[in-house]
């Protein structure tokens, strides 16, 4: 996947955040470092360089001037559906391996490891 995403000129840290933001619009960069399990640091590090390519704006908060929110800008989303492209792909030949059952069992526990960490954040 990294030399795919690589193409595109992300890395799969960067696409990571992409679909993150996209998925929860208006979160803070302490939010998604939790859902990222990563520490604020490196997200900023990353924010920073998807914000000067123009796929990430940061809003202040109107309830916290403090705290900046996250959102894709139209060119963030144009480069996330490229990304997400090449992540069904890959996908797509990671389950071509596997039976109807195995994939049904591993959906499930990924829905549940999902929800666990939804919770934290």
């Amino acid at each position: 996947m990294n030399q795919k995403l690589a193409r595109l000129d992300l890395t799969t840290a960067q696409h990571e955040i992409l679909m993150n933001v996209f998925h929860k619009p208006g979160s803070s960069q302490q939010q998604l470092s939790d859902r990222l399990l990563v520490v604020k640091s490196n997200t900023s590090a990353l924010l920073k360089k998807l914000s000067e390519r123009g796929f990430i704006e940061r809003r202040k908060s109107n309830q916290d001037g403090r705290q900046q929110l996250l959102f894709l800008t139209p060119h963030g989303l144009a480069k996330l559906q490229q990304s997400m492209a090449v992540q069904i792909e890959v996908v797509q030949a990671m389950t071509q391996v596997l039976s109807d059952q195995e994939i049904e069992t591993n959906l499930i526990i990924m829905n549940r490891v999902y929800d666990a960490l939804d919770q934290l954040g």
